[in-house]
């Protein structure tokens, strides 16, 4: 029996089956060390190149969340100021990348065309001319609420861009008209700064008396015609220009 005992030792080392080893092939779909994870899962694995989680989403327009944080490409805040992820298509009712906000809500579609169609067409409803009193800068009593309200919508829409255009009556020489036009402009563009609006929003031309709305003699055609304008300069070209074409 003693004699047998060597074989039998050997015999049962053979049979008996080695620990298992950490996991050595990590792309081969098989659990190779018997822990219950295979391949990636396997925090074996973690330093194989395959197996490396990115640090941060690296491509912002394929699909693939590639940092598997659970956000996609322009939802996730490693692509916040990609050029990828920036709203292109400010007119097709989407939040091109998701950001959430849309269209002419994303600040990225402030300066497009499509987007100031609204304002400006704000600006052209509601902007009134005002009225001076002879020979002078001061306007009439209901052109202070009107030029009030013009202020109001100013500072609401702050990409329009208005010229202010001072007008006089015929009395007078040319000259001191056109003179008279430019104190009155400055004199509208100065309250409306002082009323909160952006000096670079203003800017002022005279056109003394060549404009007339009224002609003729009279105190009802120099009270219309002693007036100051609003054209709209910054916006969508086509739109209507303010208070005067």
């Amino acid at each position: 029996m003693l004699k047998f005992l060597p074989l039998l030792i050997l015999f049962t080392g053979a049979c008996k089956k080695p620990p298992p080893e950490p996991e050595r092939i990590c792309n081969d779909g098989a659990d190779n060390d018997d822990d219950g994870l295979v391949d990636c899962k396997d925090p074996d694995c973690a330093s194989y190149p395959d197996c490396r989680k990115p640090l941060a989403e690296t491509v912002c327009d394929d699909g693939i969340d590639e940092d598997e944080d659970g956000t996609t490409d322009c939802a996730d805040s490693d692509c916040k100021g990609n050029s990828a992820c920036k709203e292109k298509q400010c007119d097709d009712g989407t939040d091109n990348d998701g950001d959430g906000a849309t269209d002419c809500d994303d600040p990225d579609c402030a300066k497009m065309p499509a987007c100031f169609v609204a304002p400006v067409q704000v600006v052209v409803k509601n902007f009134s001319r005002v009225q001076f009193q002879y020979d002078s800068t001061s306007m009439t009593g209901s052109s202070n609420s009107a030029l009030s309200e013009n202020a109001a919508i100013l500072q609401a829409n702050g990409g329009i861009r208005v010229e202010v255009q001072g007008h006089a009556d015929n009395r007078g020489t040319t000259e001191y008209n056109l003179a008279l036009g430019e104190k009155r402009a400055q004199a509208i563009k100065s309250k409306l700064t002082g009323m909160g609006v952006s000096p670079g929003q203003i800017s002022i031309v005279s056109y003394g008396e060549e404009r007339p709305i009224e002609r003729g003699q009279g105190e009802t055609a120099w009270s219309v015609n002693r007036r100051a304008e609003f054209r709209v300069t910054a916006g969508d070209p086509k739109a209507v220009k303010g208070t005067v074409q």
